[in-house]
């Protein structure tokens, strides 16, 4: 387990996905260093969807984000999704879609 600095926004990267949600993907943890090309670079042109909540309950918006799916609300792309960790705390998780 790398200690990532908590001054840093922080990420947490699903990418590699066999299929969809159900099945397996890869999960990465990153911090944003403009300085560092050495990471995983999140294409810019990817379409996203925020999810934010105010308890930033992160299982709350991945629920939110399968159950829009299922109800085919969004559209996803599964190639970079992400949740993006503030210093101050808050959470935000990007779906990409098509």
């Amino acid at each position: 387990m790398v200690n990532i600095p908590e001054n840093k926004i922080r990420y947490g990267i699903y990418h590699n996905y066999q299929s969809d949600y159900r099945g397996d993907y890869s999960l990465t943890t990153a911090i944003e260093d403009k300085n560092d090309m050495s990471g995983i670079l999140i294409p810019d042109s990817n379409k996203y969807i925020t999810y934010t909540d105010d308890s930033n309950d992160v299982p709350k918006l991945w629920k939110q984000v399968w159950l829009d799916e299922d109800n085919k609300k969004i559209i996803r792309k599964y190639d970079y999704d992400f949740e993006k960790y503030y210093p101050d705390g808050t959470v935000e998780v990007y779906i990409s879609v098509k």
